[in-house]
């Protein structure tokens, strides 16, 4: 499978996606595309997000950086 730079993966390690990476990818959010016009998130398996987690990326999905989209 191929990678592209504007394109975001976050998936659980183990049972949970642990709140640490939701917290990087919410700042990587926050950053300009590196190659397209839009920068894309997606989160694997978002039910698997406990309370921390989604707590930590709740504000960056309901009101996104310019030219990102989040994908649950």
């Amino acid at each position: 499978v191929g990678t592209h730079a504007d394109v975001s993966t976050v998936a659980a390690v183990g049972a949970e996606i642990l709140v640490k990476d939701m917290r990087d990818t919410v700042r990587k959010s926050f950053t300009a595309p590196a190659n397209g016009r839009w920068q894309v998130i997606l989160v694997e398996d978002a039910e698997r997000l406990n309370e921390k987690s989604a707590n930590a990326v709740l504000k960056a999905v309901e009101e996104p950086a310019p030219r990102t989209v989040w994908l649950l």
